[in-house]
Parts: C-alpha cells; sequence; structure tokens
C-alpha cells in the first residue's frame, strides 16, 4: 500500500522534474553553476571588500555577515540574468527540445538528491530504531536508504564519520 510518506517522495521527484523540462538543462546546469560560484565569490571576496564594511558597520561579525550576503546576491543575480540569456538563446536553436529533455532528467536527478540527503538528515536526527512506524513501512524507504548509503560512500573519510550516528 502507498504510504503517506511515498507520495510525498514521488512528488518532490516529480515537480522538480518537471521544473527541470521547463527551465531546461542548460538553465538547471547554469543556475547550479551560478550558486556554486557565488558562494565562492563571497567567501574569497569577503578579505577584499572587509575593510570597508567595517568602517561602516560597528560589529565585525556583522559586518562580515552583510558583506558575505550582499557579495553572494550580486554575483548570483548577475550569473543567473546571464545563464537566463544564454539559456534563451538555446531555446531558439535545434536543441530546445534535447534540452527540456535532458533539463527534466536533471530535475529528477535534483528531486531524488534532495530527498536521499533529507532523509540522511532524519537518519542521523532519529536513527530507524526510533522513527515512526507510517516511516519505517514506507515503500520508498528502501529507495532512500541505497541513495543515502550512496551519498555516504562518496564522502570522505574525515566527513564520513560526523555524518553517520
Amino acid at each position: 500500500m502507498v504510504s503517506t510518506l511515498d507520495v510525498i517522495v514521488g512528488l518532490v521527484i516529480v515537480s522538480s522534474g518537471s521544473a527541470g523540462f521547463l527551465r531546461g538543462f542548460s538553465q538547471e546546469v547554469l543556475g547550479v553553476a551560478a550558486w556554486i560560484v557565488a558562494s565562492f565569490a563571497a567567501l574569497y571576496g569577503l578579505a577584499w571588500v572587509r575593510p570597508f564594511a567595517s568602517d561602516i558597520l560597528p560589529w565585525t561579525w556583522m559586518a562580515d555577515a552583510v558583506t558575505a550576503m550582499v557579495i553572494f546576491l550580486v554575483v548570483l543575480v548577475l550569473l543567473t540574468a546571464l545563464s537566463r540569456i544564454v539559456s534563451g538563446m538555446i531555446r531558439k536553436t535545434l536543441f530546445s527540445t534535447l534540452d527540456h529533455s535532458l533539463g527534466f532528467f536533471f530535475g529528477l536527478v535534483r528531486g531524488a538528491t534532495v530527498v536521499f540527503l533529507t532523509y540522511m538528515l532524519v537518519e542521523f536526527l532519529m536513527p530507524s530504531a526510533n522513527q515512526p512506524a507510517w516511516m519505517r513501512e514506507a515503500g520508498s524507504v528502501s529507495l532512500m536508504q541505497c541513495g543515502t548509503a550512496f551519498f555516504r560512500s562518496v564522502v570522505p573519510d574525515a566527513l564520513a564519520g560526523k555524518a553517520s550516528h
């Protein structure tokens, strides 16, 4: 029998796939790249902008937080605009159908990744023995356990000890 958890897992994966289809593979990949680049820009740009921010804001922690957030958001907005331009150009070519199809599969993988990482967090906070029966008996649990096992196998050993209970 299909449980509520199974329906939620399915909806997360299918809705992510649908969003990927609508946006297209190029925009999805460029969007992920934009978040990664913006994160690194905030991390490494903070040292360059910190002196200016500390002159304006009284507390160091506040200056660092605001500066990192502003750098992140500026870079993210610029790269998101660029990714939309590039994906818009791709939509006008013969590759549009392929772009949307690959976007659907990318979305499915992203949705599954979100489900697996969420289940990994749930396992960390609430070991299997302590999980409610409706969660343990859901059909999707075995799939989520396989996914979390895969993620644990690719995580470096130094982090694996911290990510398991």
